[in-house]
């Protein structure tokens, strides 16, 4: 299992006790108090379970966490250590069990095969079409921690994270990919001039969803000024108030993007 498989392991373990919004802030939470990027390997997902993430999820369900947890860790371990099994061969075919291929040599296989069920395949067909559709995020920073952090929490199935460093970036990725939202981390901030940037979100289509995470930093302040002076949309959260809202807003987008379509 790769990195992002344990990470997943992680994720969807938390989401089988708690809401997927609460889950993915507790883990990108816990991976902010880690401090070092995304764990690599078994050994430091497990650090990071027994460490930050067993912190912050007894904070939020108190002593439901630990049966959820001793699981979690378990799998890690088994992960981190797993044992030589010898592969099994299949057992080979007996004649006696194919009497006619002593007579021909052949093996005739009759298929029953129903053609009347059409329209139930193109309905499957059509939501399998509709799902696996991630949610397009673009990230203002200096840094591509915080978007890191957010792919990890949420899953590479459901949000693919674009970071760019400055108005030209943004402008071009922002007509490129369409993004559902455009996420401005103000507590490690690009290097670009609040007013500049405020300008460039205020351009943003009016299906995008601008973000600023941080506003009650210096750089959130003044792009706040600058962006009620613009009349420009725009949310905006303080870093004591959590990463759930903007979560869930990731969340709440794929899931209208993965309903199949109404039947035919």
């Amino acid at each position: 299992m790769n990195m992002q498989g344990e990470v997943q392991l992680v994720r969807e373990t938390l989401e089988g006790i708690v809401e997927p919004s609460v889950a993915t802030s507790v883990l990108f939470d816990s991976l902010s108090v880690w401090g070092r990027g995304i764990p690599q390997g078994p050994s430091e997902v497990l650090e990071l379970v027994r460490g930050p993430l067993k912190d912050m999820l007894h904070r939020r369900i108190g002593d439901e966490a630990g049966p959820a947890l001793a699981v979690l860790e378990a799998h890690l371990i088994s992960i981190a250590n797993p044992v030589s099994v010898p592969p099994s061969l299949p057992p080979e075919p007996l004649e006696d069990d194919f009497p006619e291929l002593e007579e021909s040599g052949d093996l005739d296989v009759v298929l029953d095969i129903d053609f009347d069920e059409d329209d139930e395949n193109d309905t499957m067909t059509a939501q399998m079409t509709a799902m696996e559709q991630p949610v397009i995020v673009l990230v203002v920073a200096g840094y591509r921690e915080f978007a890191q952090r957010l792919t990890a929490a949420i899953g590479m199935e459901r949000v693919h994270t674009i970071t760019v460093g400055d108005v030209n970036e943004l402008r071009h990725s922002a007509f490129s990919t369409s993004p559902q939202i455009v996420v401005v981390d103000a507590a490690q901030p690009a290097a670009v001039a609040a007013p500049d940037l405020a300008r460039a979100l205020k351009a943003l289509p009016d299906a995008t969803i601008s973000f600023v995470w941080g506003e009650e930093t210096r750089y959130g302040k003044e792009l706040r000024l600058r962006l009620e002076q613009l009349e420009a949309r725009s949310l905006f959260l303080a870093r004591e108030e959590g990463i759930e809202p903007l979560l869930d807003l990731v969340l709440s987008r794929y899931k209208t993007a993965t309903l199949p379509p109404p039947p035919r």
